[in-house]
Parts: C-alpha cells; sequence; structure tokens
C-alpha cells in the first residue's frame, strides 16, 4: 500500500466519525446512533479537519495517475466542505437544510436491510434521543 492510499484511510476513517450521518448512508454502521456535531464548536473542528487534510494532500505531488484523481478528487470534496462551513453557512439562514439533516439521518437507517429491523430501530432511537441537543444547535445558530 503506497503511503497516499494510507493516509486516504486514515481521512476516511476521520472524514466517517465527523459525519456519521454520511458513514450510514455509505455503510458503515459504527455511528449510526450519532448525529454530526453542528455546534459552533463542531464547524471549528470540521474546518480545521479540512484544512489539515487540504494540507497534507496538497503534499503528495509524485503520485500514480489514479492516485493523483484520488487526490484530486478528496481535495474538491474537502474545499466544497470548507466553502460550505466558512462561506455558504447554508444552516444560519436555510431552515430546509436542518430538515435535510434529520430527513437524511433517519432515511439511511430505515430504508436499508442492512441489519435486523430491531437493530436499525434501535439506531433510530439512539439518533432520536440526542436530536433533541442538534436541534437546540439549530435554532441557537438560526438566532445567531
Amino acid at each position: 500500500m503506497t503511503e497516499f492510499r494510507a493516509r486516504s484511510d486514515a481521512f476516511l476513517s476521520e472524514f466517517l466519525a465527523l459525519q456519521p450521518t454520511a458513514a450510514t448512508l455509505i455503510g458503515e454502521h459504527a455511528y449510526d446512533a450519532l448525529w454530526p456535531d453542528v455546534s459552533a464548536a463542531g464547524r471549528r473542528e470540521r474546518i480545521a479537519f479540512a484544512d489539515r487534510w487540504l494540507d497534507e494532500f496538497g503534499g503528495f505531488t509524485d503520485l500514480s495517475d489514479d492516485d493523483a484523481v484520488d487526490r484530486d478528487l478528496l481535495v474538491q470534496q474537502l474545499d466544497a466542505m470548507r466553502f460550505a462551513d466558512v462561506d455558504l453557512r447554508e444552516e444560519a439562514w436555510n431552515p430546509l437544510e436542518w430538515v435535510y439533516l434529520l430527513g437524511g439521518g433517519l432515511f439511511g437507517l430505515v430504508s436499508r436491510e442492512f441489519a435486523p429491523l430491531a437493530e436499525r430501530l434501535a439506531s433510530v432511537a439512539g439518533r432520536l434521543d440526542v436530536w433533541r441537543e442538534t436541534y437546540a444547535e439549530s435554532i441557537e445558530t438560526a438566532a445567531a
């Protein structure tokens, strides 16, 4: 395994922990009872994550064609994430962003038969148990 591949795997592991609803949608179920941290501290953490990985991936210059394409795709994704958290800030002005978060966070758990229904519903219950905190952050963000 190349150094780039090893670092890409580390990136993906960290990304999925930071974005639990995205993890669910791509089939990583270790974070099924969690929501992304939508607080100001969570936004700062996502920005720092993007900056750190942009710097790291920018250092990979002598890559195979396949790895170069993968690096470029990751860099584009990180640029988009950073833009969303720094400039767009859709969660601050678009209430539908919160609807999409809630809907997407639950849809991935009930729409696919990745586990027995009781297990999937336990994950739904886990997410709903902590939704109150996420909802409170949404109100605080919209009011700011």
